[in-house]
């Protein structure tokens, strides 16, 4: 995901109530692994993750089925 501000996510713990932030959350939750790139020049950043597909029938993460 990409965004025009470089503050850091953060991973919350919102309560039932709150209809919203838990997008790191599940980004943690369902990832191997995620991580920040800074873009300093242009005050923007890239939030990455590693999302492992595995299993006996699992299709590579980047494969369309039709």
């Amino acid at each position: 995901m990409d965004d025009s501000n470089l503050a850091q996510p953060v991973v919350n713990d919102p309560s039932p109530d709150v209809s919203g932030g838990v997008g790191m959350k599940m980004v943690d939750k369902l990832s191997a692994d995620w991580g920040v790139r800074e873009y300093p020049a242009t005050g923007s950043k890239t939030v990455w993750a590693v999302v492992v597909c595995d299993g006996v029938d699992a299709m590579p993460c980047a494969a369309v089925s039709e």
